[in-house]
């Protein structure tokens, strides 16, 4: 081999290697995802969700079937929900993102379809007319609710905003201000940021709101008021409806859960409750941030 045939080998070689280094390659990504950072499941859909610190969701179903989208924002995925026919995902820089599976190529994609931004306390608008300051406000709790066409959304301000979906339409005349929810509160003390909103398992109407400082409001939708209100002497960590809907549980600060049964006529009285149910001889106590309603043979309910 003489010296022109050596060089032209060599380039040979060299050029097969960058192509082989370079050139891009499809690749599959299988199983459970990196970092998560967010689950959410439908029981009527049997599919779950997993949102990831790099801003991916991956949607699973039955065996062999994964679905897997990316959010354009490097941003951590902090909440799923799932609605009838969409999937909403809440992401660390405070968007909400709307995403759908749809045909394409003979094939299902999970694709995003719609983003929102919410900005500012009720009556943001008539503030930026005259200051032209945006305002952010950041999303602390979100109720997907059963009718499909509403997001309840919990701020730190303690408002709730009411956004139609799919369109991402803000319902201002609908939205909850602190002041409604606060004008037969007697104590009138800071309440803090929204920490849960359940929809009541029995009348889609009813929504309870749980503060950070204890407060639980019975709120109708429709008639666009404060109908019960409950008043815990310890921050709310969680609530959740029983499933009859005669009852609300909550946990504390403090370690402690409560069972509130709701009267006929607006009234409420307090059921059961454990003050520590674990960690009661303990200096420190096991906070409960998290329970489910269920029931069993042997106890009529059972705390998580």
């Amino acid at each position: 081999m003489n010296q022109s045939e050596y060089i032209h080998a060599v380039c040979c070689l060299h050029l097969c290697l960058s192509l082989s280094v370079c050139s891009p390659l499809q690749t599959v990504e299988h199983g459970f995802p990196h970092q998560p950072s967010a689950l959410g499941y439908s029981a009527s859909l049997q599919l779950m969700a997993i949102g990831t610190r790099s801003g991916a969701i991956k949607l699973y179903g039955a065996p062999g079937v994964e679905f897997m989208g990316l959010h354009d924002e490097n941003a951590a995925v902090t909440q799923v929900f799932f609605m009838p026919h969409q999937l909403v995902t809440l992401l660390d820089d405070n968007s909400l993102h709307m995403w759908t599976l749809r045909g394409h190529k003979g094939l299902s994609e999970l694709l995003e379809i719609g983003r929102f931004m919410l900005t500012g306390p009720p009556g943001y608008a008539d503030m930026m007319m005259e200051t032209s300051v945006e305002i952010v406000t950041r999303v602390t709790a979100v109720l997907a609710h059963s009718s499909g066409e509403l997001l309840l959304l919990g701020t730190e301000g303690g408002h709730v905003f009411i956004v139609e979906v799919p369109g991402f339409r803000e319902l201002e005349e609908r939205n909850i201000s602190l002041d409604q929810v606060t004008n037969d509160y007697i104590g009138r003390r800071n309440l803090e940021h929204v920490e849960a909103l359940q929809e009541s398992p029995m009348n889609s109407n009813q929504v309870a709101i749980g503060y950070g400082r204890g407060l639980i409001v019975i709120w109708d939708l429709e008639q666009h008021l404060a109908i019960r209100h409950i008043l815990p002497t310890q921050q709310l960590e969680s609530m959740w409806w029983t499933e009859d809907g005669s009852s609300i549980l909550s946990s504390h600060s403090d370690g402690s859960y409560c069972c509130w049964t709701l009267g006929a006529e607006g009234e409420y009285e307090e059921d059961e409750k454990s003050d520590i149910p674990y960690g009661e001889d303990q200096p420190f106590h096991c906070v409960l941030q998290w329970f489910l309603w269920g029931y069993s043979e042997s106890m009529k309910y059972q705390a998580i």
